[in-house]
């Protein structure tokens, strides 16, 4: 018995230690061809941006070619999923962004779960939205806002690029805070809901500064606040919402890379390296800082606390937004 013990436990051992070289020989060699960046997203997302600006010079520290794949899609979900699916060599990464810790609270199934068929590779960037409005409307700060809307009860509405979204959760999560009574307005497009805001069709909207700058340099849309913690350098001044009554109000978007669960860590490892040395190049940053976004790197365990935190903190917004799962 001992010895049909021992023998098993030896087939264990070197089942074991077969697995452990094959995965060291696939990260020596790692990466001998191209390497497929899945986008949940369209073109010009946030997250697209990110990757259109990141993967050349990842690909250039990898020594290897990095194509772009757009996948959007039911909230990134498609593009998600085909990622989840694929072989986890190394050679699919998903390039994602924060509304992949909002979905999971938004629907009652998803076919993949982000914690358990991935592995959070590195975090690439951060940035807070900005609290805009039309210039045509007489309020030039946050508790001017407040004091209009409440003089106005049902009667204004707040845009989003789509239920569910992370502009959606910002502008429901504020005015739960603010305890206002405004109706959502869900855009089939970024470009349409940036249109309808500088137009005066709705009266709020928390987006990027930088994709609100045309509307704002037009003189159509006003900034009143940022949703960070501390002024931004490109704000010239712009308040937080913190600092404008609501303490307890702090949201940033984010991009980060996944991996496939079952990568091997030497190739995650690898992956996450390359993913610093990228993001510390002066052009990259340049570049980000251009598109109103930081380059701010976070890997390994570093990353996966991020993102498990938000998870949860993500799950209170949607429930306190009032927002309804689909």
């Amino acid at each position: 018995m001992n010895v049909a013990i021992n023998r098993s436990c030896l087939a264990v051992a070197v089942a074991v230690s077969l697995c452990a070289l094959a995965s060291q020989a696939s990260a020596q060699s790692y990466p001998d061809r191209t390497i497929k960046a899945i986008v949940p997203f369209s073109a010009g997302s946030g997250a697209d941006m990110v990757a259109r600006i990141s993967m050349p010079k990842l690909s250039q520290t990898l020594n290897q070619n990095i194509v772009i794949e757009n996948r959007p899609g039911s909230s990134g979900i498609a593009g998600t999923d085909a990622a989840a699916k694929s072989t986890p060599d190394g050679y699919t990464l998903l390039m994602t962004a924060t509304q992949q810790v909002i979905t999971p609270s938004m629907h009652k199934s998803m076919p993949y779960d982000m914690v358990k068929d991935f592995i959070p590779i590195a975090r690439l960037t951060i940035h807070p939205l900005v609290m805009a409005v039309p210039s045509s409307l007489p309020v030039k700060s946050v508790a001017e806002f407040v004091a209009y809307v409440k003089a106005r009860p049902g009667k204004l509405n707040y845009a989003s690029t789509g239920v569910g979204s992370s502009i959606h959760m910002s502008g429901a999560y504020f005015i739960q805070q603010a305890g206002l009574d405004m109706a959502h307005v869900p855009y089939v497009s970024p470009a349409q809901a940036t249109l309808g805001l500088g137009r005066g069709d709705v009266q709020l909207m928390f987006y990027g500064h930088n994709q609100l700058t045309a509307e704002v340099q037009s003189g159509r849309v006003r900034m009143l606040a940022t949703t960070g913690s501390v002024r931004p350098e490109w704000g010239h001044g712009l308040p937080t919402i913190k600092e404008s009554g609501y303490p307890n109000y702090q949201l940033y978007s984010w991009q980060g890379l996944f991996a496939p669960a079952g990568t091997p860590k030497p190739i995650v490892d690898i992956l996450d390296k390359a993913v610093a040395t990228a993001l510390n190049d002066p052009d990259v940053k340049a570049r980000f800082d251009g598109a109103g976004t930081s380059a701010k790197h976070l890997g390994g365990e570093e990353f996966r606390t991020f993102f498990l935190s938000e998870i949860e903190r993500y799950k209170e917004i949607v429930a306190v937004s009032g927002a309804k799962a689909y």
